[in-house]
């Protein structure tokens, strides 16, 4: 059987990178031919993928082709420091792609699988595909249709995605939120993990590049954020309680609001896996932020952005840790019981992966 994952894989973004490695580890693991659909929306892909020289020859023919491979390299577009050039390694190494690459919706119907699986990943997100997409409902794919842990951002989907969404041989959400609203449409949808969770802190470990120099384990506050003002503010308060230095994963040159924090603007996903696990904290935001830290069983305190916490809530809730969760900038008293959490977790992963096995079988 050969199964296909559709997911937003190309994206400059560490949880989209991380995710859909996780996805076709897993079903690979339970014994299963599975790849990515190498399918590039626009919307997704524009202004992060790298035209290697290879790419440019057959684009542009071989001169004008080596012309703009020589001119790309003088400017620095292929040093390997890059972010978006590490993204692209990690790509290209580390996710089983498909050998053809789709880049429209009409293109990607030619796709042939036994089973296709949707997700993870905020792909029913309108906003960000630029409009209702129909594909990542399945419209034109050929081959038996699963859900799994795929996201809308909200606690709803279109009107227009329920008829595709009920030709669907199983639904696995990832928010409670949006679950409950596909089950009130009639559909049959359950609760999954996200695929991260489904991979074992040793199985991501296998993957994770060292420290960057000058860091040492465990003495260090990671504050990963898409730029909250809180999460910072409990860095700086921990880091002066605890006198640690913080690391942050953006450049902001001598900007007066980061001084005092140690930029990493360029990570791999690899490293970015390194600096959660080995971090005395971690503060962040972000829901994949918070996934590794409970999976990394680290102390970590999230901060979930105004209407935009329902998935990172779902997460805390169900393995126990809601007083990880920051409410106006103060944190809670009550001890995190992180060993339970891990039970929890062991738990919910095999359920998730039941899930996966069932939906693919039957």
């Amino acid at each position: 059987m050969k199964i296909g994952t559709l997911t937003f894989h190309s994206a400059d973004n560490y949880g989209a990178a991380l995710q859909a490695y996780a996805l076709p580890k897993a079903v690979q693991e339970l014994g299963f031919d599975c790849e990515i659909i190498d399918y590039r929306h626009m919307c997704i892909t524009k202004g992060t993928e790298v035209e290697w020289p290879r790419a440019l020859v057959k684009k542009y023919g071989p001169v004008k082709g080596c012309i703009k491979s020589v001119n790309r390299w003088r400017m620095g577009w292929f040093n390997k420091n890059r972010k978006d050039v590490k993204f692209n390694r990690f790509l290209e190494k580390k996710l089983p792609l498909s050998e053809k690459t789709y880049r429209t919706a009409a293109e990607l119907e030619q796709a042939r699988y036994d089973a296709v699986l949707f997700g993870s990943d905020q792909i029913w997100n309108e906003k960000l595909t630029g409009g209702f997409a129909p594909e990542y409902f399945g419209a034109g794919i050929s081959g038996k249709k699963i859900a799994y842990a795929a996201s809308s951002g909200t606690d709803s989907v279109q009107e227009e995605a329920i008829p595709l969404l009920s030709e669907f041989a199983a639904l696995g959400i990832r928010e409670r939120g949006l679950t409950q609203f596909l089950q009130k449409q009639g559909l049959s949808a359950c609760n999954v993990v996200d695929p991260v969770l489904l991979l074992t802190k040793k199985q991501w470990r296998q993957i994770e590049a060292p420290l960057p120099k000058g860091l040492e384990k465990g003495k260090y506050i990671f504050v990963y954020t898409f730029d909250e003002q809180p999460v910072y503010d409990l860095a700086r308060r921990l880091a002066k309680e605890e006198n640690l230095p913080m690391v942050i994963l953006r450049w902001c040159g001598r900007h007066d609001r980061f001084h005092d924090m140690i930029q990493y603007p360029n990570a791999s996903p690899e490293e970015f896996l390194a600096l959660v696990d080995n971090a005395a904290v971690v503060c962040t935001s972000s829901f994949h932020g918070t996934a590794f830290s409970v999976l990394f069983g680290k102390r970590f305190y999230c901060c979930t952005p105004a209407g935009f916490g329902s998935r990172t809530n779902s997460l805390l809730e169900t393995v126990g840790l809601a007083a990880c969760r920051v409410e106006n900038g103060e944190v809670s008293c009550q001890a995190a019981d992180h060993a339970a959490a891990q039970l929890r977790l062991a738990q919910l992963r095999e359920q998730s992966l039941e899930f996966l096995k069932g939906a693919i079988e039957q």
